[in-house]
Parts: structure tokens; sequence; C-alpha cells
């Protein structure tokens, strides 16, 4: 019985410290793509597609 709960402690510590650091520094990047990609989409923002297709549209229609 002495056996088994040596090993157990010893392996428990090393995952814990090693998994707290990582989800810490991945929140963090994460929101910035998201706001940059929905903005920078046309079919999110029709106003950035607008500006576009409005001079090509306005020339050969006049």
């Amino acid at each position: 019985r002495a056996r088994e709960p040596a090993p157990e402690p010893a392996p428990a510590p090393a995952p814990e410290p090693t998994e707290a650091p990582q989800p810490t520094a991945e929140p963090l990047p994460q929101p910035e793509p998201t706001a940059v990609l929905p903005p920078r989409t046309c079919a999110d923002d029709p106003r950035l597609c607008t500006p576009a297709p409005e001079p090509t549209i306005g020339g050969p229609l006049t």
C-alpha cells in the first residue's frame, strides 16, 4: 500500500502547474483574432463591401 500513494502524488503535481500557465495565455490571443475576423468579412459587414462595388456600379450605370 505504501508504493501506490507514492507514484500518484508525484505525477499529479507535475501536470497541474504546466496546464495552468497554458490556458491563461490562450484566452488572451483568442479574443483579438475573433474581433478582427467579423469586421474584415464582407458577409458580416455589408458596409465594407459597399464602398468597393459602389464606384464600379456607378460608372457603367451612368
